[in-house]
């Protein structure tokens, strides 16, 4: 009698150990009753694999098994069709179906994302109710596929972060950053032409973002322009002004020609501007200032989340405005964020849990394209240069025509602006 039963015999060797019950019961003569004694196993165990062995057995098999000695290679050679087939289940019925799966897999091959943003990828592309998938079952097409993503992490492995978030109040801390949409790195091909051959398509997009619940206000343009910087820039301002904030805001920006031009007088020359509304603008210390990441990484959401999976509904300029609509919403009031003290909140929620009341007028926040909409911007943030000017007292209203042109320089006349070409300069002078 064998000291090892059956069972945990055939779980290192189940060829051999199937092997040893044939040649026992056709060469020794055992009958099935001795054999399930001496493996410590169930008759019918015995029966099903002689059953096996009979039906699949080929004339020169039945040679080999009488031979006195075989090693374990011409065992494994002739006598592989033993071999037990898998237990596993072939399908669950919350298991993702195998076209979903093929599907997945595609996506992985061209992106290479994580398993939360194939779940937010897939989302965007409206095809998640078409595949019936969920985000436990994208989890377990990565587990059964093996599919990893490369972590980078720095080399002292120390995580460094911009702010301390938990004492940082909303609005207080902005970053404003301008991305080119024409990137080819980020973009597949096909999209990338799609956004450089349509002249109605933008090419640059302006993000102005709060570091504490990471909202965001975005603005299109075909060109990089300063003052199409600056005068977003004052609206979005006096936007959050009309919330009820009041707190001193700083705003990061980067030192190119859309912003600075690493000009140290242009920047006093709009902090001056600024100050009038509570607010500082510096540069970023370098290029490699971390406090950067905070916007430069959701840049990559937007090629990720936007562009890629949307492009196919973007035909002109109309329907590239009604995308960047939702592309708003979605991302302040819909999308769970993970990073630190977000907890899966979307920003509009985070804003909710903080002292701001004030938050109904951020739904209707336009989505702007700044050149069909400077002129709308000027006349709506022309208050605020108007202040500076009166506190400056560069003017001595002490006379019709002293009134008339002072009335004329910040256009003052007329209820819709009308572009002086000269001011125009002015304020973007260094």
């Amino acid at each position: 009698m064998s000291l090892i039963s059956y069972k945990m015999e055939s779980k290192s060797n189940p060829i051999l150990t199937r092997f040893k019950i044939i040649k026992a019961h056709f060469v020794k003569g055992l009958n099935k009753s001795k054999i399930a004694r001496k493996f410590w196993s169930h008759r019918n165990t015995i029966w099903n694999i002689i059953f096996i062995f009979e039906k699949n057995a080929q004339a020169d098999t039945w040679d080999i098994l009488y031979k006195n000695k075989l090693s374990n290679d011409e065992i494994y050679k002739h006598f592989s069709f033993m071999m037990p087939k898998s237990r596993k289940p072939h399908f669950h019925k919350a298991q993702a179906s195998l076209k979903a799966e093929k599907y997945v897999l595609k996506i992985f091959e061209s992106y290479k994302v994580g398993s939360l943003r194939m779940f937010t990828h897939i989302s965007r592309l409206g095809t998640l109710d078409i595949y019936n998938l969920s985000l436990a079952k994208i989890k377990w097409i990565y587990r059964r596929n093996w599919l990893k993503m490369n972590k980078r992490k720095s080399s002292s492995g120390r995580v460094r972060n911009i702010y301390d978030y938990k004492s940082l109040a909303p609005f207080e801390c902005m970053h404003y950053d301008t991305k080119h949409i024409l990137d080819k790195k980020a973009l597949p091909i096909h999209i990338y032409k799609k956004f450089k051959l349509n002249p109605n398509l933008p090419i640059y997009q302006r993000t102005f973002q709060d570091a504490y619940s990471r909202f965001r206000f975005l603005a299109y343009s075909n060109s990089l322009n300063a003052t199409f910087w600056l005068y977003f820039m004052l609206f979005c301002l006096m936007f959050i002004r009309s919330l009820g904030v009041y707190r001193h805001i700083t705003i990061w920006t980067d030192w190119w020609m859309e912003f600075f031009s690493a000009s140290k007088k242009k920047e006093a020359k709009w902090n001056d501007l600024l100050s009038y509304i509570n607010t500082e603008i510096y540069c970023y210390e370098s290029n490699k200032d971390i406090r950067k990441n905070l916007i430069e990484r959701s840049h990559k959401t937007d090629d990720e989340e936007f562009y890629i999976p949307r492009w196919e509904y973007i035909f002109d300029r109309e329907s590239f405005h009604r995308e960047a609509k939702n592309r708003y919403k979605y991302f302040n009031f819909f999308r769970g964020h993970h990073w630190i003290e977000m907890n899966w909140k979307t920003p509009f929620e985070k804003l909710k849990e903080s002292w701001v009341w004030n938050l109904k007028p951020l739904s209707r926040f336009p989505t702007l394209i700044l050149e069909d909409s400077i002129s709308d911007l000027m006349y709506h943030t022309k208050t605020l240069f108007l202040k500076q000017a009166l506190d400056k007292e560069t003017y001595k209203l002490n006379s019709p025509k002293s009134i008339i042109d002072f009335k004329s320089k910040l256009n003052i006349h007329n209820n819709i602006y009308a572009q002086n070409v000269f001011d125009y300069y002015l304020l973007t002078l260094y």
